[in-house]
């Protein structure tokens, strides 16, 4: 199993920024509560029990705790051979899906 991380450790405000420099408008991440995610999951179809485990890994992920994804690795270089893109990169190859 290998956990796939970017070459960057940005917020999601901090890429909110910069989707909003990208297109020239502005872009904001809404904030959520752990019992709007497990909703938003469960709506998808997945069952309660799955969509609270989900929501408590991504609030644990928010809060630096135990587990959360303030690192880096090299899996993607490892893998591909290919060095990982940017958020910037990312943006620029894909602009006009969101413009």
């Amino acid at each position: 199993m290998y956990r796939v991380l970017g070459p960057e450790l940005l917020t999601y405000d901090q890429v909110a920024e910069k989707f909003t420099k990208a297109l020239g408008r502005p872009i904001k991440h809404n904030k959520v509560t752990g019992e709007q995610v497990v909703g938003v999951y469960m709506k998808l179809g997945m069952p309660q029990e799955t969509a609270g485990f989900m929501s408590y890994l991504e609030t644990l992920t928010a809060s630096n705790g135990p587990g959360s994804e303030k690192r880096m690795n090299d899996v993607v270089y490892r893998i591909t051979g290919k060095r990982p893109k940017s958020i910037d990169e990312f943006i620029q190859e894909n602009i006009k899906v969101w413009q």
